[in-house]
């Protein structure tokens, strides 16, 4: 990915295969890895839902960060969760998923490792903004 006019968080999931999240500071990318994006690779503009999986395209903020949340809708762990729309998070996910990471799995947050995502929480203060690049770039 070329830098981006501002610093942030970058979801870059505008293909179905190497998605990847992308860290930019002071207009240089210092980091990046896998991302999986929702499991139907479906894009809707900010404000507008649907109950099957999917994502939003746009610009955010994080606002909230839990080092531990638990899902009630999924019933599921979601380690190292930054909230930045709604439902929509970036977190760690099990390690039977790692093999997915790169592309669609998800019902609409953006997965890590577990890893990748403690440390992505540990570098991401609240109002940090984050991009999240759909179909078309």
């Amino acid at each position: 990915m070329a830098k981006r006019g501002a610093d942030g968080v970058y979801l870059d999931l505008h293909q179905k295969i190497n998605q990847r999240l992308y860290v930019q500071k002071q207009g240089v990318i210092t980091w990046c890895c896998a991302v999986s994006s929702s499991m139907n690779h479906t894009f809707l503009p900010p404000g507008r839902h649907m109950a099957k999986p999917h994502d939003h395209a746009g610009v955010f903020k994080v606002v909230k960060k839990y080092p531990s949340y638990w899902s009630s809708s999924y019933n599921v762990a979601m380690p190292w969760a930054l909230n930045y729309n709604r439902g929509h998070f970036i977190h760690a996910t099990s390690l039977r998923y790692y093999p997915l990471l790169g592309r669609p799995a998800s019902h609409g947050c953006n997965r890590l490792t577990w890893h990748d995502a403690r440390k992505l929480y540990l570098i991401t203060p609240v109002g940090t903004r984050v991009e999240v690049i759909g179909p078309g770039g």
